[in-house]
């Protein structure tokens, strides 16, 4: 039997997105988005959390949704994985990678811009509908039926 690949993980972003261009190994380029986002480990608050680094090609969905996100995002993510091993002072150890395949919108940090800013300008104030001439109803009188006399 064949395994299946396909994981979902919701976090936050750690960083903004970075957007490149890379050559594929047919000589190629394609743009890609590349984000690391921190997954909690449980509903605790002190619980630890995990780095999943995230990546949306172009040309898909994901890629399109990437392009709004930036540090501190609430983002869901699903798509394979697969693990890169490195090794930091001399022992071993493993990044989780995620090819995006779905990638939904959450909450997003708000901006440094002040409420004011958010006002849009005035704009004049929209002429009152015209009122449709009432119609006239008929109202039907329910059917009484005949009795009959013997």
């Amino acid at each position: 039997m064949r395994g299946i690949n396909t994981a979902t993980f919701g976090g936050n972003l750690g960083a903004t997105p970075e957007h490149r261009t890379v050559t594929l190994k047919d000589g190629n380029t394609t743009e890609l988005i590349e984000f690391n986002m921190y997954v909690d480990s449980s509903t605790r608050k002190d619980a630890p959390s995990f780095i999943v680094q995230v990546t949306c090609w172009a040309g898909s969905a994901s890629f399109n949704a990437a392009g709004y996100l930036k540090k501190g995002s609430e983002v869901t993510v699903t798509g394979p994985l697969s693990f890169s091993p490195y090794i930091v002072d001399g022992s071993p150890r493993s990044g989780v990678k995620l090819n995006c395949v779905t990638l939904c919108l959450g909450r997003s940090p708000r901006d440094e811009q002040s409420a004011d800013d958010l006002v849009p300008a005035e704009q004049p104030a929209p002429e009152p509908l015209a009122q449709a001439p009432a119609k006239k109803t008929r109202s039907r009188k329910a059917k009484t039926p005949a009795l009959a006399t013997v």
